[in-house]
């Protein structure tokens, strides 16, 4: 049973005319199946030509631009369920189905791939109810983000799905969602206020870095790690509310917070590392 293609696999092969995956296939590692050139690979810029690609249910992770570049792939059958599955950013760009696009959000059954093109300025999104996955990066870099609403369904957001909008002001994140990736909102530096529903109970490394503008903001019940930089570099960030599950803060999880004038530490944490609040 072959359970991952490593990466840059079928780089150089060339003119591949059909690609069959095999059940129970787990992973593809970055540019597997990429026909741009790499500057840091001696492989030489090769063409594939299959038109379509069906992952297997089994599929747990599609790395860093596995089939990017892909002149001819126009049809993308995606797993059932995307819960476990990580894509890494960049997976379909320049792909003839990512071309055929004229621009805006991109999306393949319930699931967004991201966005083609740039901004105007104040721009608006409004997630599309049905969606249920966003991947890695969706939106990230789109400096002219001013506002997205996620409606409820949304199971999953991708990491660094908003870093670097710098614009962004408000965000609706959905209630059915029970984690915010590393790096989500990191450099959002205009993110004044955010509400995070109560069935979230992870949040990643770095999730609110830089986001100097936010002053203040509260826990769900259910989080029991502060993981390392969470919110480093948050400025104006004024009073944190800990809830009283948390066990442990991670390194510098609160450092460069200057504003910072009250946090309560839960009678039950275990673990503040090092740096959590220089």
């Amino acid at each position: 049973m072959t359970e991952g293609i490593g990466e840059n696999a079928f780089n150089a092969f060339g003119a591949l005319q059909e690609i069959t995956l095999p059940d129970g296939l787990e992973s593809i590692g970055a540019f597997a199946f990429c026909t741009d050139y790499q500057a840091n690979t001696p492989l030489p810029r090769t063409e594939q030509y299959f038109t379509q690609i069906v992952l297997p249910d089994s599929i747990k992770n599609i790395c860093l631009q596995a089939f990017s570049g892909c002149v001819k792939l126009k049809s993308i059958t995606l797993p059932k369920r995307l819960d476990d599955v990580e894509i890494g950013s960049g997976v379909f760009k320049d792909a003839a189905w990512f071309d055929s696009h004229q621009g805006g959000v991109l999306t393949i059954g319930n699931f967004i791939y991201g966005y083609k093109g740039n901004m105007p300025e104040g721009t608006e999104i409004v997630i599309p109810y049905g969606i249920k996955y966003i991947a890695d990066s969706a939106f990230g870099g789109q400096k002219n983000l001013a506002e997205v609403f996620i409606p409820d369904g949304v199971k999953f957001l991708g990491e660094r799905n908003f870093y670097g909008c710098t614009s962004l002001k408000t965000i609706r994140l959905p209630s059915d969602l029970t984690e915010i990736p590393a790096y989500t909102f990191i450099s959002a530096k205009n993110l004044t206020h955010i509400d995070i529903p109560s069935g979230v109970t992870h949040i990643g490394a770095g999730a609110f870095q830089y986001c100097s503008s936010l002053e203040g903001i509260s826990l769900p019940a259910g989080i029991e790690t502060i993981e390392s930089g969470t919110f480093s570099g948050c400025s104006l960030l004024k009073e944190v509310v800990l809830p009283a599950g948390v066990k442990s803060i991670g390194s510098n999880a609160f450092s460069d917070c200057a504003s910072q004038k009250t946090i309560v530490l839960p009678e039950g944490i275990e673990l503040i590392a090092e740096y959590a609040f220089v």
